[in-house]
């Protein structure tokens, strides 16, 4: 911070890995803190369309699911959603992993309804030719479908 500055790239990163690696370790509150440091600083600096911010949101929502926090999660996943949208577009695999993370979200809690929306909307796009390459992304989806068994 002191080197580079609150705003410099490079101190973002720091904060969101710090927070990463505090998640890993179950420190939540630990890891929470730094995450919502680095939205504050990347909400000033990036502005709130940028995508390395909806990353930030889509950390948060995360640890707000695993602390059980499923409002805060929610909230935080559909921002995330919304800004990749538009910053980086359907065809992106972030933005189907954001849709396997939010369908999922909903069938844990058994919101199936909510979840086959998003479970449909992606396989749309997978329909339509997106993600071919990402072989992680196709098999999050058929492991979904042959779990909830979905056509």
């Amino acid at each position: 911070k002191t080197s580079l500055g609150e705003s410099n790239h490079e101190y973002m990163i720091n904060l969101n890995n710090i927070g990463t690696v505090y998640n890993g370790l179950k420190e939540y509150t630990k890891a929470l803190d730094y995450y919502l440091r680095c939205e504050a600083i990347q909400k000033r600096s990036l502005g709130e369309s940028h995508p390395k911010f909806a990353f930030t949101l889509y950390n948060i929502g995360k640890l707000y699911n695993e602390l059980g926090e499923y409002t805060k999660a929610l909230d935080y996943y559909l921002r995330c959603e919304a800004i990749m949208k538009t910053s980086i577009g359907e065809s992106h695999p972030d933005y189907g992993m954001v849709l396997v993370a939010i369908l999922t979200f909903y069938f844990n809690l058994g919101n199936f309804s909510q979840g086959m929306h998003f479970l449909k909307k992606l396989s749309l796009l997978i329909e339509k030719g997106h993600y071919r390459e990402n072989s992680e992304l196709l098999e999050a989806v058929k492991m979904l479908k042959d779990q909830f068994i979905w056509d």
